[in-house]
């Protein structure tokens, strides 16, 4: 290997281990799905009003520009120290769906409140009535360190809620239905209880973690979880979902 070679190959493995790569790959798969994709976007804390960046943020919208589906991503490379989600059941229990599932703008909300309250089986509603793989509790195994996974909660949860105040800002307001999304490059683990008490650890690919919080006076939404390996799948059915949503 020649030293210019090399020299190149320490500049790859440098960007691979800041997690620039995952960030090129999640952009492509949600692109590829048939998304609008910013890269790098800055956003207004919703708390302290500082300049804050998300990673990527794929969009879709009707053919009147007047309606989204957002997804706002945040990547995170993790490959020798898994993620771990605590999980129970019926944790959605007594919330009301429309502050669970995503993050709704004022316009969203009222639009789709209504049309649930007139028509709750149409098909737009699916993924309200989904059943997920829920967890009220994320960390990082084998590290005692910097706390990771409540960075990328925080950084998620703000860029998703900033996106809802913008959007809220412009004239006349604007229905987005906004996700957050943490991908993670590295392996996702469920801890749970089983029937005896006993503590059970089980690999997934995907999950959803539910902890809510009040920041800048919005309530957040649960975040979905999901590993570089189910990517492809993910981005798929979410542009499918997206255009059911805004049928």
């Amino acid at each position: 290997m020649s030293k210019d070679e090399e020299f190149r190959k320490k500049i790859h493995d440098w960007l691979s281990s800041q997690g620039y790569p995952l960030e090129m790959q999640v952009s492509l798969a949600f692109k590829q799905s048939g998304f609008s994709i910013r890269q790098s976007n800055f956003y207004a804390d919703p708390e302290t009003g500082e300049s804050r960046e998300i990673d990527v943020i794929a969009t879709t919208e009707d053919l009147s520009w007047s309606k989204y589906v957002s997804y706002v991503i945040e990547c995170k490379v993790s490959r020798d120290k898994p993620w771990v989600l605590f999980t129970t059941e019926n944790l959605f229990e007594g919330w009301n769906i429309f502050f669970t599932r995503a993050v709704l703008t004022e316009e969203a909300r009222n639009v789709l409140i209504k049309a649930f309250s007139e028509d709750k089986d149409n098909p737009k509603f699916e993924w309200l009535r989904e059943k997920l793989l829920s967890g009220y509790g994320l960390t990082q195994a084998f590290t005692s360190g910097r706390d990771i996974p409540h960075e990328a909660i925080m950084s998620v949860s703000k860029g998703a809620i900033a996106r809802k105040v913008e959007q809220d800002k412009r004239a006349g307001g604007v229905f987005d239905v906004i996700f957050p999304v943490i991908i993670i490059d590295g392996r996702l683990f469920e801890c749970f209880l089983d029937n005896s008490c006993s503590v059970q650890i089980r690999e997934i690919e995907e999950g959803v973690l539910f902890s809510p919080r009040s920041i800048g006076g919005t309530l957040t939404s649960c975040i979905r979880l999901v590993t570089i390996k189910s990517l492809p799948e993910f981005s798929r059915k979410a542009y499918e979902m997206a255009k059911v949503v805004l049928t």
